[in-house]
C-alpha cells in the first residue's frame, strides 16, 4: 500500500482475472487507519473487487480479510473425512514479492513470532509451515520466500528459493497473494 499500485500488480491482476477462482485483494503495509484506506483505494483500478487495507505488522483489517477469505469456501463436511477424530487441514500459502510483509502477516495470523521480520530482502529462504486450529479446522499457513520476475532472479540460492516458494503454492489449497 505504501508504494502504490505497480506494473507487476497490474500483470498479476490481469492473470488472476483470467482464472476461474475467487480472489480477495488485501493491500498490506497500510499501517495508518485513515491513510491506509486511501492507499488501498489506488488498487480499485485493478478490477479485483474491494481492496482491503491491512497491516500484517499491526493486525489492522485482518478480521475483515479473513471473513472475505472464507466466504467462497464450501461448508465443512465431517462425513467426508472418514474418521471422526481426524481434523481437517487447509494449507494456505502466503506468496508475494520480496519485502511485501508475508512474514509479518504469518506472525499476525498465527499469533506467534515464528517468522523473522526484517527490512533486508531474502530473509525467508525456505517455506515455513505454521499450523493454527480454529473452530476444529486446522489451517497450515506457509510463509514463502519472495518471488520476483524470472529475468531478475539470480542463479543459485535465490533461484532455489523462488522454486520452493512456487512449489509451496502449487501444493496448497489456497494461495494468499500479498501485494
Amino acid at each position: 500500500g505504501q508504494s502504490g499500485r505497480t506494473v507487476l500488480d497490474e500483470q498479476i491482476a490481469s492473470f488472476l482475472r483470467r482464472q476461474k477462482v475467487p480472489v480477495v485483494l488485501a493491500v498490506n503495509k497500510c499501517e495508518s487507519t485513515v491513510d491506509g484506506e486511501v492507499q488501498a483505494a489506488d488498487f480499485w483500478s485493478l478490477g479485483m473487487g474491494t481492496p482491503w487495507a491491512v497491516s500484517g505488522l499491526h493486525g489492522t483489517g485482518m478480521g475483515d480479510v479473513m471473513d472475505e477469505l472464507v466466504k467462497p469456501l464450501p461448508p465443512f463436511d465431517s462425513a467426508a473425512l472418514g474418521e471422526a477424530d481426524e481434523t481437517p487441514e487447509l494449507r494456505v500459502a502466503i506468496l508475494g514479492r520480496p519485502n511485501v510483509g508475508k512474514s509479518s502477516l504469518l506472525n499476525r495470523l498465527t499469533n506467534t513470532e515464528r517468522a523473522i521480520v526484517c527490512d533486508l530482502s531474502g530473509t525467508t529462504r525456505d517455506a515455513i509451515d505454521q499450523p493454527v486450529v480454529n473452530h476444529g479446522t486446522t489451517f497450515v499457513f506457509v510463509d514463502t520466500a519472495g518471488v520476483r520476475r524470472v529475468a531478475k532472479v539470480s542463479k543459485g540460492v535465490e533461484e532455489e528459493m523462488v522454486r520452493r516458494a512456487l512449489k509451496a503454492g502449487r501444493c496448497s489449497d489456497v494461495c494468499l497473494l500479498v501485494v
